[in-house]
């Protein structure tokens, strides 16, 4: 068996991002309890709201975006929502499963889907700003 240890500045880079999302708090409402529609444009918003509003990161050490949120832009910049944050100070993560599926043969058991390009996606999403995955 082949043992993989990941490059000191790796571990470093990795026990920062943990130390620094762990911290207390988050965004507990969600659109259904304030009457807005879940979709794309709604959420790239409300994302647009968060990193426009002055002092944020004071409140908020990091964001799980969703794969269709890493190519958001604010109104106003070219810039990627990823980097936008980082800008501000707020660690831009990625959420990589893509749903549950019910598995053939089986009494309604699920299981994740996504998992079997992860590590080319993995690398696409970091290009693209995200630092850490959900």
């Amino acid at each position: 068996m082949v043992a993989y240890y990941l490059a000191k500045d790796t571990q470093t880079e990795l026990a920062q991002i943990a130390q620094t999302i762990a911290t207390p708090g988050l965004i507990g409402s969600r659109f259904p309890s304030i009457n807005i529609e879940n979709n794309e444009e709604n959420c790239r918003y409300y994302s647009q709201l968060l990193l426009k509003t002055q002092e944020c990161q004071q409140h908020i050490s990091a964001i799980i975006l969703c794969n269709e949120a890493l190519y958001h832009k604010t109104d106003d910049s070219d810039a990627l929502f990823p980097h936008l944050l980082t800008q501000i100070g707020i660690i831009p993560g990625i959420t990589v499963d893509r749903g549950l599926i019910i598995l053939a043969g089986t009494d309604r058991e699920t299981t994740t889907q996504g998992l079997d390009n992860l590590d080319a996606r993995g690398r696409g999403y970091k290009k693209l700003g995200a630092q850490f995955a959900k």
